[in-house]
């Protein structure tokens, strides 16, 4: 019994070994535009006196929330990322000096339609915010989702047209998947704009977003015979 186990799994072993086994990579790379955009607005004000500090971003950033939400912007998220109030004391003459409190909050405005950008960069000048930045460019998760199976799909034919031609040339023929490794990708976003306190336009700047590249790669090997 033991010398025929043996026997087996030596001719097993010696089957695997004979294995032919080409590996080829697959790449894919598409060109898409986002679909979520976030611009944030940053409303600052510094006062000798906590409340009027406080009282002033208070205000100004409660109009600023209404006046967004009154745009009527596609799939509308709003997120406030901070909201602060602070002693502010410099060094004068050797030591600390007060000078007042400081209030701060920012506010992430997240949307769909790249038409809406204008719209809402044009408002948020007119409410001379203490900073603007962005368009930040995104995909949604359902873009996302959709973009990576169209990718994976092109980069596994990719792969296996690879392969094919590979074997066609050394006279030998593809005949299953061994393995399969896919390489998690990402868009290529392009690095967002800017806009600092000195922005008091009354009308936006045009805006021009293009477009991106989604890219994936996967390594495969199969078998020939």
């Amino acid at each position: 019994m033991k010398y025929t186990l043996f026997v087996f799994l030596f001719l097993l072993t010696a089957c695997v070994a004979k294995k032919r086994i080409i590996s080829v990579s697959g790449h894919c790379d598409i060109q898409d535009s986002f679909d979520r955009y976030k611009i944030t607005a940053t409303i600052e004000h510094q006062d000798m006196d906590q409340s009027r500090a406080s009282a002033n971003v208070k205000s100004r950033n409660n109009e600023l929330i209404s006046s967004v939400k009154e745009l009527g912007l596609k799939d509308l998220n709003l997120v406030t990322l901070a909201y602060e109030l602070q002693p502010i004391r410099q060094w004068e003459n050797r030591k600390q000096v007060f000078k007042g409190y400081k209030a701060n909050s920012t506010l992430a405005i997240e949307f769909s339609d790249e038409k809406n950008i204008g719209k809402l960069l044009s408002l948020l000048t007119s409410l001379k915010l203490d900073q603007i930045s962005g368009p930040d460019k995104f995909f949604s998760k359902e873009k996302n989702k959709a973009l990576n199976d169209k990718c994976l799909v092109i980069a596994l034919k990719d792969a296996k047209d690879k392969a094919k031609l590979m074997a066609k040339t050394l006279d030998a023929s593809v005949e299953k998947v061994h393995r399969i490794n896919e390489q998690q990708s990402s868009p290529q976003a392009p690095r967002p704009m800017y806009m600092a306190k000195a922005m008091r336009a009354e009308s936006a700047p045009q805006i021009e977003l293009g477009k991106t590249s989604f890219t994936k790669d996967v390594f495969v090997e199969f078998e020939l015979n």
